[in-house]
């Protein structure tokens, strides 16, 4: 469960690279990570401290996003994670372990 956790923690990096804003463990919930998320920025992805939870227990959890999706996840497939999503905006992209 713990590889998934450092295979995100590279995948943020390389997103915070690629000018998406990117934050792991960011915040207890949903509603304060988005709160917190700077004016003015549209390209973001996180998971807040719930996420980690279901990380560490299940090696998979859901990602929020904000931007252009299809750059967030082939990011997320280069560090050789897996996505799961519908394609629809107004729902989170699910990763886990191969």
């Amino acid at each position: 469960m713990k590889r998934i956790i450092k295979k995100l923690g590279k995948a943020f990096d390389a997103m915070n690279d690629a000018g998406i804003f990117a934050r792991t463990n960011f915040w207890c919930c949903q509603t304060c990570a988005i709160n917190a998320i700077p004016d003015g920025v549209t390209d973001y992805c996180f998971y807040h401290r719930q996420d980690t939870d279901d990380l560490e227990d299940n090696g998979s959890c859901y990602l929020s996003f904000g931007g252009d999706a299809a750059k967030i996840i082939k990011i997320l497939e280069a560090h050789d994670i897996v996505v799961h999503w519908s394609g629809k905006v107004t729902e989170r992209i699910y990763v886990s372990e191969k």
